[in-house]
Parts: C-alpha cells; sequence; structure tokens
C-alpha cells in the first residue's frame, strides 16, 4: 500500500514540475512577490484524486542569480517548536536573471506514521517524509495566510508565512488571523499540532548550512 502512495505522489509531483511558467513578466521590480495561484489545477487534482492538502502559489523571483530562496515547514507540538523543520527546501543562484513559476507544499497521507511531503519552487522540488501523524482523533483546519486578491512583495532576509495547518482535539476550531502575529502565537498555544509554511529570500551564496 504504501509504495502505491509513493507512485502516485511521484506521479503528482512530475504533474506540477511540468508547468513552471507564469503569465506575463512583470515589469522592473527588484522585489520578489508571491500570490495565491486561484483556480489552481494543481489544487483541483490533490482534491479529485483524494490525495490530502496542497498550497499553490505564482512566486515571481527577479534578480534569481544573486538570491537564496528558503521554503520551509515549521513544527509546533503542543506550544513547542521543533528544533528543526519538518521539511524544508533551499536553493539559490540561479542560471536566469528571473525566476517565474509555481511554487508550493503539499501533503498527503498515507498507511504508516509518516505523512509524505512535497516542497516545490520553479525548476526545484523535493519529497520527504514527516512525521506529523496522531493516533488520536482530531479536529484539523487549514488557511492560506493571506487573501486570493493580494500580492505580497517580499522583504529580502525576511521569513514570510504563507498557510497553516492545524489539529487540536477540541471541537471547535476558531478562525485565526494569520497576518496579525499575536494571533499566531495564541493558535500555536492552543493547538495540538500546527505547521507553518514560511518562505525566506536573501540575497548572497547558496551554502549548506
Amino acid at each position: 500500500m504504501r509504495k502505491s502512495y509513493v507512485c502516485l505522489f511521484v506521479i503528482i509531483v512530475f504533474l506540477l514540475m511540468t508547468t513552471t511558467s507564469c503569465s506575463e513578466s512583470k515589469s522592473e521590480n527588484t522585489l520578489p512577490t508571491i500570490s495565491i495561484a486561484q483556480d489552481s489545477n494543481y489544487e483541483k487534482t490533490f482534491d479529485d484524486l483524494g490525495l490530502g492538502i496542497l498550497f499553490d502559489f505564482n512566486f515571481y523571483l527577479p534578480q534569481a542569480d544573486k538570491r537564496v530562496v528558503k521554503l520551509s515547514v515549521e513544527k509546533y507540538e503542543n506550544g513547542r517548536k521543533a528544533s528543526e523543520p519538518v521539511a524544508q527546501l533551499v536553493y539559490g543562484n540561479s542560471l536566469n536573471e528571473v525566476d517565474e513559476g509555481r511554487l508550493g507544499f503539499g501533503m498527503l497521507n498515507t498507511d504508516s506514521e509518516d505523512m509524505l511531503s512535497v516542497l516545490y519552487s520553479p525548476h526545484v522540488s523535493q519529497i520527504d517524509a514527516m512525521n506529523v501523524s496522531s493516533d488520536r482523533p482530531r479536529a484539523s483546519a487549514w488557511y492560506y495566510a493571506f487573501g486570493e486578491e493580494e500580492e505580497i512583495k517580499l522583504t529580502l532576509g525576511e521569513p514570510q508565512l504563507l498557510a497553516a495547518y492545524r489539529e487540536t482535539e477540541k471541537s471547535v476550531i476558531k478562525i485565526v488571523d494569520l497576518q496579525d502575529e499575536a494571533s499566531v502565537q495564541q493558535m500555536i498555544k492552543d493547538h495540538d499540532l500546527v505547521l507553518l509554511l514560511k518562505l525566506t529570500v536573501k540575497e548572497g551564496e547558496i551554502s549548506v548550512d
């Protein structure tokens, strides 16, 4: 059963990577931008096949040859942050002056203790196992951190929250303003499990640390 899940997920990753270019080029912007991919065919594929959860974005990266991108998933259990991200994709110093395409994070439930994850960005993708499953029944919710019509300009060197996933044994899950840091911290305290998808772009050379 697990092998069939893996094979299916590899197919999905192939679909994700077959379309990397966005629509029109932007003007001479020097700041990277990100927005939700509305009516995403990637999300529709996940929904139609019942694969799991997918957050899908349009990503524009000028000066890509001089910048490093880090897409990471932070894990909080019972209010405590894990020492390392449960999933992370780091790349940079592209051969292109501008990279533009789809960026996102997907989670696929399996019949094992691990959940498979995929992180993808223009020209790059990575599959990992995430140990975030629970034996107890929990209510769950997942949200983008900003609206569908918004285009976020990224500040170089500062993490940008893109989306959140959370689980709780409580019967009610309240709506959280993910653009308010105090609300995010309260959400972390109130839930058994929280995953935060964050994106950071900075100037410099790619390194292994």
